[in-house]
């Protein structure tokens, strides 16, 4: 990412937008150009093996950046219509749909989180 020359009044911090590695601004959500790994050139949407997993998580955890109780109970719900069609359900509960995306890698770099 970029950082812009500016600060942001209300949070005090500069503002990042997204970019790609010759550091121009890309938009919002765009997918890379080039397949990270294998299970990427097959999969668009690895690690997640649909496009419905992918779409729930982004809108849970990047856009309305749910709490675990309120992914619990997305979760319940998406459970309750598939049971009847003898599928499986996306996550039993949010510690997995997290660990989910704790084990998305991009490139060689660990995934790592600091708390302050």
């Amino acid at each position: 990412m970029r950082i812009l020359g500016f600060y942001n009044s209300v949070l005090t911090m500069k503002i990042a937008n997204p970019c790609n590695e010759r550091g121009e601004f890309i938009l919002p959500h765009t997918r890379p150009q080039v397949p990270l790994n294998e299970a990427a050139a097959t999969n668009p949407w690895d690690p997640f093996n649909s496009r419905i997993k992918f779409d729930f998580v982004h809108y849970h955890f990047v856009e309305a950046q749910s709490s675990a109780s309120l992914i619990d109970k997305a979760l319940d719900m998406w459970a309750a219509t598939v049971i009847e069609s003898g599928e499986d359900a996306l996550w039993k509960h949010s510690k997995e749909l997290y660990a989910t995306i704790d084990n998305i890698q991009h490139g060689d770099t660990p995934w790592k989180v600091y708390k302050l």
